[in-house]
């Protein structure tokens, strides 16, 4: 999308100033301690190195099914060839022009695991050549799944018509993305670390198409309830997400977290769940794709303690009527995840 890049940088200039004022989360757990910085802006011009979320706008598809397809035979010869297959990979990669380091901008070895089962389900694989091409995406691992994330959501909702959403843990927003390349109207609320939300920010400048998307950082909350525009985006911190009815003046009709409830610690997990009846509708959805287990304190993997874990059993869910419970398939085909489980849940308010 088409922004001013003096307007972005006044943005995110006062996005700072708002920070060092009010202050930063301190609840993290020792696990997002240690990524937190991963997404700091202070790795190079604009982003951290992102953790493989990056989204592919450089590399063409028909040199990522290469690589895919040099991954995949590799690994079936890797016990006879051992190192001398990793230098052939190399010169391979090489002879490709590929830019530096791509494998941990766009996390292809992860991709190279999960694409050719995934697609067998042959309407999947329509969706998401149908959303890439709109999106104008390339492949790279952590879009592909947000899109098969994306595609179990809108299989399982019964035509849920939902005008706006909350996301906690929204990382660089790409579940956004597909929402609203595929609304009319919506209003999608990003809550994030502070680390985050400049790299989020700057992520849907970069990668979403269209300029039908007005985006508000969290020192921008009044200008945000003035919007008329038909889809806006919101950041906010988690010390705001506590404010919320305060904040804005409608409710909320879908509330999401993928794959980030499971780095924090369980009492933090409740809080959100707890927070969220105060501003949810009475129809209200919740979508989550987390962890059965995670062990979020690796100080002692020795003897670990059941207190370290945070346990998708233990999420405050009671409020809410199962519509999708099922194991992720998509981690069940990388190795060594296959045993560290995500459960696909999507439930919807109960009326009292």
């Amino acid at each position: 999308m088409k922004q001013n890049d003096n307007k972005v940088n006044k943005s995110l200039e006062r996005y700072n100033e708002f920070i060092i004022e009010n202050g930063i989360s301190s609840d993290l757990s020792k696990l997002w301690e240690s990524y937190k910085n991963d997404f700091s802006p202070n790795f190079n011009e604009k982003q951290g190195n992102l953790r493989s979320y990056n989204t592919n706008k450089i590399i063409k598809d028909s040199k990522i099914l290469l690589i895919l397809n040099i991954y995949f035979y590799s690994n079936r010869i890797k016990y006879i060839f051992g190192v001398l297959l990793q230098y052939l990979q190399r010169i391979i990669f090489k002879l490709l022009l590929l830019p530096k380091k791509f494998e941990n901008k766009y996390s292809f070895y992860n991709l190279s695991l999960i694409y050719k089962p995934l697609i067998r389900d042959v309407n999947f694989l329509k969706f998401y050549k149908k959303m890439f091409n709109i999106l104008e995406w390339n492949l790279s691992y952590n879009t592909f799944k947000n899109c098969y994330y994306y595609y179990k959501f809108s299989n399982s909702n019964n035509n849920f018509q939902y005008k706006s959403v909350i996301e906690i843990g929204s990382g660089l927003a790409q579940f956004a993305m597909f929402n609203l390349i595929n609304s009319e109207n919506l209003i999608y609320i990003c809550v994030d670390i502070e680390e985050m939300i400049p790299s989020a920010y700057l992520s849907i400048i970069d990668n979403y198409p269209n300029n039908d998307v007005d985006l508000f950082l969290p020192h921008e909350v009044n200008e945000f309830n003035l919007s008329n525009s038909k889809k806006k985006v919101l950041f906010l911190t988690p010390k705001q997400y506590y404010q919320l009815e305060n904040l804005i003046n409608f409710k909320i009709d879908l509330l999401v977290n993928i794959e980030s409830f499971a780095e924090m610690k369980i009492s933090v997990v409740n809080d959100y769940l707890n927070k969220s009846k105060d501003f949810l509708n009475t129809d209200s959805m919740i979508f989550s794709c987390n962890r059965l287990s995670r062990l979020i304190d690796r100080t002692d993997r020795i003897q670990p303690d059941i207190t370290k874990y945070t346990l998708f059993s233990d999420y405050n869910l009671i409020n809410y009527n199962v519509i999708l419970y099922e194991i992720d398939q998509l981690r069940s085909h990388i190795q060594g995840a296959e045993i560290q489980e995500n459960i696909i849940y999507l439930g919807r308010l109960k009326n009292n």
